[in-house]
């Protein structure tokens, strides 16, 4: 049988396989050579002969004050240190192991339901994340086109006021060139000409008053 030991000519089953290892390496472990360890609220069996009573040893080397540590009837090892908490330390190591199906997985404590959950919750995080994305790219742009509407706006207005300054001064200036200066005198030439003139006119009218009245 692939799952079983000859234990005194008889062909017994075990839990799986055993584990190969000289004293060395079984020291490097733990000072005493031990297949397994049960502590006080997880007992792991595997790896055992079934149908071999267990007899515990009275000075073991486990570095556990409150383990007590078995051996099989008639060997030396393999050792196993139980907790003083764990009972029926032998009908454990007797008991056949349940079926593959009824075995828990104990590698991996959570299962199908909880990897489910951290891949939706996952899936929901990225969701959230490209949503909040896609927000702060929306009000971006509309900000931006805010800022671009009112520097356009302000563009326009400081035009027209540039504007209507530019026409006012030309319209004042336009005014002044072409009206003719009241405060200025006449030139000489034409102030002489008009001023001769209005002495021949006087001269002239005096004149005929005295050739008249003679």
């Amino acid at each position: 049988m692939e799952n079983s030991v000859q234990v005194n000519g008889k062909e017994v089953p075990i839990f799986g396989q055993w584990i190969k290892m000289n004293g060395a390496e079984a020291q490097s472990l733990c000072p005493c050579p031990m297949l397994l360890l049960f502590s006080a609220d997880i007992i792991i069996v595997r790896m055992i002969p079934t149908n071999i009573s267990w007899l515990s040893i009275d000075e073991c080397l486990c570095p556990e004050m409150d383990n007590i540590c078995y051996h099989p009837s008639g060997y030396r090892k393999p050792v196993v240190c139980a907790h003083k908490m764990v009972r029926n330390i032998s009908q454990h190591l007797s008991t056949p192991p349940p079926p593959i199906d009824q075995i828990p997985n104990v590698s991996s404590p959570c299962g199908a339901v909880c990897f489910d959950s951290i891949l939706l919750l996952v899936v929901v995080l990225q969701i959230c994340i490209l949503l909040l994305m896609l927000l702060f790219c929306f009000c971006s742009l509309r900000l931006a086109t805010r800022c671009h509407t009112y520097s356009v706006n302000a563009r326009r207005s400081i035009a027209r006021r540039t504007q209507r300054a530019a026409a006012a001064t030309l319209t004042a200036f336009n005014s002044r060139t072409s009206a003719p200066p009241s405060n200025v005198a006449e030139p000489l030439a034409i102030r002489g000409r008009r001023v001769a003139h209005e002495t021949a006119t006087t001269t002239t009218t005096t004149t005929h008053r005295v050739s008249g009245s003679v």
